[in-house]
C-alpha cells in the first residue's frame, strides 16, 4: 500500500464562525447541501431554525474558504456551499430544527449526526459516516464509504439503510421489529428474525454490499 499524504494537512487553519436564525413559521423543509464537512442537526421546541456554521481554511487564506448559503426560499430553509473551498477548506454545520414536514441532508467528505428530530428525514452521505437516535417519524440512509449506527425505539415509523462499503449498526428497543436485510459479501448478526416473514414494527429495511450488518436489542 501507498499511502500519499498532502502537506497541506499540517498546515495551520483558521476558523470563522457564522450564525443566523430564521423564523420556523411556514417552513415546511430543510435542505442541507455540504461538500467538505460535517453536519449535526438537533432537534428543539423554539419555534426557530438556527443555523452555526463553522468555515475552516488555511491560515491567512480567507480566499480560499467555501462561499456558503443560508437563506429561505419559499416553504424551505435552504443551507448548502455556492462555492467549495479548496485545499483544506470545509464547512461544518450545526443546526437545530423544529419539528418539520421533511428534512434533507446530503454531504460529501463529511459525517452527519442526527438527534431528536421530527419528521420525514432523508440522509445522502459519500465518504461520511451517519449516526442516529430519537427520531419521531421515518428515516432513509443512502452511504457510500462510510458505516451507519443508530437507535431505533418507538418513536421511528419507518427505516431504511442502504450502504455500500460501509458497515450497520443498529440499536433497536422495541419489542417486534420488522425487519429484512439484504446483505453482499457481509457478515449479518441479529438478535430479531430478519426475512420480512414476521409481522411487527417499525419497518426496518437493510441493505449492504461489502458490509456487515449487526442488530441488536
Amino acid at each position: 500500500m501507498v499511502v500519499i499524504v498532502s502537506s497541506l494537512l499540517f498546515l495551520p487553519l483558521d476558523t470563522l464562525k457564522v450564525e443566523k436564525v430564521f423564523d420556523a413559521s411556514g417552513i415546511e423543509a430543510l435542505i442541507v447541501a455540504v461538500a467538505n464537512g460535517d453536519v449535526n442537526l438537533t432537534g428543539w421546541e423554539k419555534n426557530e431554525i438556527k443555523v452555526v456554521a463553522y468555515e475552516i481554511y488555511p491560515e491567512g487564506k480567507a480566499s480560499q474558504k467555501a462561499r456558503m448559503v443560508m437563506e429561505k426560499r419559499g416553504k424551505e430553509i435552504v443551507i448548502k456551499e455556492e462555492k467549495p473551498g479548496v485545499n483544506n477548506s470545509g464547512v461544518n454545520f450545526f443546526v437545530y430544527v423544529p419539528s418539520l414536514s421533511s428534512f434533507s441532508i446530503s454531504t460529501v467528505n463529511g459525517d452527519v449526526e442526527c438527534k431528536g428530530i421530527n419528521g420525514a428525514v432523508n440522509i445522502s452521505v459519500t465518504n461520511g459516516d451517519v449516526e442516529f437516535k430519537e427520531i419521531e417519524g421515518s428515516l432513509s440512509v443512502s452511504s457510500t464509504n462510510g458505516d451507519v449506527s443508530g437507535l431505533v425505539d418507538e418513536r421511528i415509523d419507518s427505516l431504511c439503510v442502504s450502504t455500500v462499503n460501509g458497515d450497520i449498526y443498529l440499536r433497536v428497543k422495541t419489542e417486534n421489529p420488522w425487519i429484512l436485510v439484504d446483505n453482499v459479501s457481509g457478515e449479518i448478526i441479529s438478535d430479531f428474525p430478519y426475512n420480512g416473514k414476521e409481522r411487527g414494527s417499525p419497518k426496518l429495511v437493510i441493505s449492504t454490499t461489502n458490509g456487515d450488518v449487526k442488530i441488536e436489542k
